[in-house]
């Protein structure tokens, strides 16, 4: 009804009714009626385009927009494509080292690892990185949390030297800001991961024991599906590491208790 009103005082094409379709489509995606939100905001990307000019903020964050309903869609090709737009744009209206642009980073990131584009999605995290810590005289969670995402990009991508430093960097961030978290235990354990992946296996234990039994009684004081799925993933590289070390019957143990905590309640300690 609003964008309707809009329309019938200000035009079929005013900057005003552009907003009210993108205003429209916010609310039917925040009831996750996407099929009905994305032609809307569509529409609206399209007449601002006509009516700013494609470089233009307002036109960014609406195709930005578009590319998040999109990906919530699973349409990745698209959405990825959007967000490589949004992220030149951006470039061009604000310069290199803007929010904005540190943001479309992380949002093209983010497609690029779930369609499994570890090379691409690389150099685009490093960068994110850069720009992060330009933004602030100190390490912050933002960071970290960038150095994850690149730490995971490295792993799946077998270079585990380059995933080491990440990860590092990554655990002694978080281990400063938080140091009894989920957070700092699993990058802990990707550090783990990064040694195990160049068969340090003797320093890679301790990390992921340490790791593991600190996200085990984080679960057992306030037990959450998701620490338990974090538990069984660090649980799991455990094993990898006893097997690849050729130490059977430790590996047989660890499999034992995550076969325990598999048939626990979600929601329980294990």
């Amino acid at each position: 009804m609003y964008s309707y009103l809009r329309n019938t005082t200000l035009g079929n094409e005013h900057v005003g009714v552009a907003q009210s379709l993108n205003d429209l489509a916010d609310v039917l995606e925040d009831q996750n009626r996407l099929i009905e939100a994305e032609p809307l905001q569509r529409q609206a990307l399209e007449m601002s385009k006509k009516l700013r000019g494609e470089i233009h903020e307002d036109t960014a964050n609406l195709m930005n927009n578009l590319a998040l309903m999109l990906l919530r869609e699973n349409k990745l090709d698209e959405a990825e494509a959007l967000y490589c737009e949004t992220l030149e744009i951006r470039r061009k209206v604000y310069g290199e080292d803007h929010p904005v642009v540190a943001q479309s980073l992380k949002n093209l990131a983010l497609v690029l690892r779930r369609e499994r584009k570890w090379p691409e999605a690389e150099p685009v995290l490093r960068q994110a990185v850069e720009l992060s810590r330009k933004q602030s005289d100190h390490e912050t969670r933002e960071t970290s949390d960038l150095l994850a995402d690149l730490a995971v990009v490295l792993i799946k991508s077998y270079k585990f030297t380059e995933a080491e430093l990440a990860a590092r960097e990554c655990f002694t961030i978080r281990s400063e800001l938080t140091p009894d978290s989920s957070g700092t235990f699993v990058a802990q354990s990707m550090v783990g991961t990064s040694l195990l992946g160049q068969n340090r296996f003797t320093e890679a234990e301790p990390l992921l024991v340490q790791a593991c039994e600190g996200l085990t009684r984080l679960q057992g004081q306030k037990p959450s599906s998701y620490g338990k799925w974090l538990v069984n993933e660090a649980g799991e590289r455990i094993v990898q590491l006893y097997e690849s070390w050729g130490k059977p019957t430790e590996a047989a143990e660890w499999r034992k208790k995550l076969s325990d905590l598999a048939k626990a309640p979600a929601g329980t300690s294990p």
